[in-house]
């Protein structure tokens, strides 16, 4: 477990389980806790919604918050979020949505759920208040003690914004209200063709037809059979649906990122004894596309009702109180609640929202990689939820699973965009842990990163980079998708249009590409890694690095010598002081322990360990041309891919430098040369830019 982002998640299983869970994500399914994903709830007039949300995108970067495959709330959208005004700087991050369905009365009023990570919710918090010019209104009275059922503990709802009138609240005077509603939801993410199998082994629908109407107290009978006309009808037909792809090998054979709202019965009613694998009942493995989805009539989700969702929390029943009712049936140890038996009481339940991924849709790739669900269900349901799914035989995964697979399906990971603010904070960190641990080695252990002429092994200087090639310290991320098409072609078959075309990209300074790397031959890609231009002898040898001098090697021996030499000197006036203390030989009112104080070693042991540091890792002020081979890019995230069987990992490079490269390139194949931190070998690689 480690602390990150307010939250303590963990990194990794317990288990041995690194290729486990590839072969997870390949072929069976892994489950992942992504709850600390903060959710924002914007409510307003639709046309004031989108107007205010266009200043922080640009359908430069794909389809934004207005995009006719999202709007209507059939399907979830993704956009890159930038600080107002500001594109192509000023990012803040990706944003995943959600809009509510549209009511059948024709009311233009709309909300809509903005997913982020937390390692930038505060500021995408902040760009919402400013945009809208929101105020945030008074709470109001919080739940008593009398309202939340005995079997939840009042100190855990203390900890989270529930219910809904503990939920930070914002408004102004055009009807636009933003809802924090952070920590209320859960959000489950499981990956891999089995995941369909393991959704269906562990959700059950309920059938609303068999529920009573009558007499009853819960939630549902106050949703589907009261105000909401329309409710119990969209209720079926989402059932209905769930019964038709269910059956189905892969979830990737769906229309993309469809959204399948369902009411489901308490996991923990049908949650096998022990556990067992989900196995697909498709009768084909063959990826046939499934191009059904919901009407827009039947997107309505009981999850959007805050009344809802609060019920669903405080009435949830404890585990011992559904253990006594499994006691009391005739054959103790029989599921307490099935589709066929559901007439004589109303079984809790549960509403909940299905995502759908795609996974990979490369025809170069493994087609499908990386599809699954993402399951979203109210607060207080994430243990049974949890214990469900592993108990169905999904295999769980932590933060590294999380890098891992991003990596392996050739995207950067969200909270690592390098122009980003929690991009920029993370890599700082890992640089500062990373830098940490290398000094903790003694001299004689460290590599000596001057004779490998890396002058930044820990960290990637990528405002040095853009300062060299283009006179500029501030750089951001190229997601224009028109020019990324361009240069991928242009990378893919190098022909005289594709020169010429280069010449006419007219755009500010300082952009970098993101590209996917993959080693020919032998090594290991890490991070920090250097990309470099070919030399035309290159292809047919293995070019090295020459070794640097280390001209500060002398000036680290002399001040050690110093150093311990100042050591001995100060230990031996403190050994005198304390001598002279017990001795009490003098008869002078001299205070012996300001005598010790003023000859501690502490101040000089920093400043020592400031100035090694230094000389160990002097400040780095140009890599363009500080190696035999030009830089024009560096690896953010390397390892062994086990999709490719190869070393491959993803990066960027800096623009100017792509042009020059595609300009004066020595053969047709698009191949760099990579030399990792460690070495002083160069090797030759692959590269694609990432659209």
């Amino acid at each position: 477990m480690v602390n990150k982002w307010g939250y303590k998640l963990p990194i990794t299983p317990n288990d041995k389980s690194y290729r486990a869970c590839y072969r997870a994500t390949a072929n069976h399914c892994l489950l992942q806790d992504i709850s600390y994903y903060n959710c924002i709830e914007l409510t307003g007039v639709e046309s004031v919604l989108l107007s205010g949300l266009s200043r922080h995108t640009s359908a430069e970067t794909g389809l934004t918050f207005a995009a006719q495959a999202t709007i209507t709330g059939s399907r979830e959208g993704s956009v890159t979020f930038y600080q107002s005004g500001k594109y192509p700087f000023g990012a803040i991050g990706e944003v995943s949505f959600i809009w509510k369905p549209k009511c059948i009365n024709g009311v233009p009023i709309r909300s809509i759920w903005l997913w982020s990570h937390p390692g930038f919710h505060e500021e995408l918090l902040k760009e919402l208040i400013s945009t809208f010019n929101l105020s945030e209104m008074e709470s109001e009275e919080p739940m008593e003690v009398s309202e939340v059922a005995n079997e939840i503990e009042m100190k855990k709802i203390q900890l989270r914004n529930v219910p809904y009138v503990r939920t930070p609240k914002y408004s102004n005077n055009q009807g636009i209200s933003l809802i924090v509603l952070k920590d209320t939801l859960n959000r489950f993410r499981l990956t891999g063709p089995l995941s369909q199998a393991v959704l269906s082994h562990s959700l059950k629908p309920i059938c609303i037809d068999k529920r009573s109407q009558e007499g009853g107290s819960d939630w549902v009978n106050d949703y589907y059979f009261g105000e909401y006309q329309n409710a119990k009808v969209a209720c079926v037909a989402q059932q209905n649906f769930w019964l038709l792809i269910k059956e189905i090998y892969s979830p990737s054979q769906l229309t993309p990122r469809i959204i399948l709202p369902l009411t489901v019965l308490d996991p923990r009613f049908n949650m096998p004894s022990s556990r067992t694998k989900a196995v697909d009942t498709s009768s084909t493995e063959e990826l046939i596309p499934f191009e059904g989805s919901l009407e827009a009539a039947h997107l309505e989700s009981p999850l959007w009702s805050y009344t809802v969702r609060d019920s669903v929390t405080k009435k949830k029943l404890s585990t011992e109180q559904i253990n006594r009712m499994r006691s009391e049936k005739l054959v103790p140890g029989l599921e307490v609640e099935s589709l066929q038996d559901n007439v004589a009481e109303d079984i809790p339940c549960l509403p909940i929202i299905l995502i759908q991924r795609p996974g990979s849709q490369e025809s170069s790739k493994r087609l499908g990689y990386g599809c699954g669900w993402d399951v979203i269900s109210p607060c207080g349901y994430a243990i049974p939820l949890w214990l469900s799914f592993v108990l169905s035989g999904a295999r769980t995964g932590g933060l590294r699973e999380a890098e891992a697979f991003y990596r392996e399906s050739g995207s950067h990971p969200i909270h690592q965009q390098p122009d980003t603010a929690v991009g920029k904070a993370e890599e700082n960190e890992k640089r500062l842990e990373t830098t940490e641990e290398f000094f903790r080695l003694p001299p004689a252990k460290r590599r000596n990163y001057i004779k490998l002429n890396i002058p930044t092994p820990f960290y990637c200087p990528w405002s040095v980079l853009t300062k060299d090639w283009e006179g500029t310290a501030e750089f951001y991320v190229m997601r224009n998708k028109k020019i990324l098409y361009l240069l991928h072609a242009c990378v893919k078959k190098r022909t005289v249009d594709c020169v010429n075309l280069l010449n006419e990209i007219d755009v500010a300074n300082g952009a970098i590409i993101p590209v996917r790397i993959d080693l020919k031959g032998k090594g290991m890609l890490d991070s920090n890694a250097h990309i470099c231009l070919l030399h035309e002898n290159d292809l047919n040898s293995n070019p090295l690095e020459p070794q640097k001098t280390d001209e500060l090697h002398q000036e680290r021996l002399n001040l050690r010598t110093e150093h311990h030499k100042l050591l001995k000197h100060l230990a031996r006036k403190r050994y005198k002081a304390r001598v002279a203390e017990r001795e009490e030989s003098s008869k002078c009112d001299k205070d012996y322990k300001q005598t010790i104080l003023d000859h501690s070693s502490v101040n000089c042991i920093e400043e020592h360990s400031k100035t090694m540091r230094r000389l160990w890792l002097p400040s780095c002020t140009t890599i363009k041309d500080i190696c035999s081979r030009t830089v024009f890019g560096f690896v953010s995230n390397g390892d062994y891919c086990f999709t490719e069987g190869i070393s491959s990992g993803v990066g960027y490079v800096i623009l100017s430098g792509l042009k020059e490269y595609l300009k004066t390139r020595i053969t047709t194949k698009n191949v760099i040369l990579i030399r990792c931190t460690n070495t002083d070998q160069y090797r030759l690689a692959t590269f694609n830019i990432i659209c």
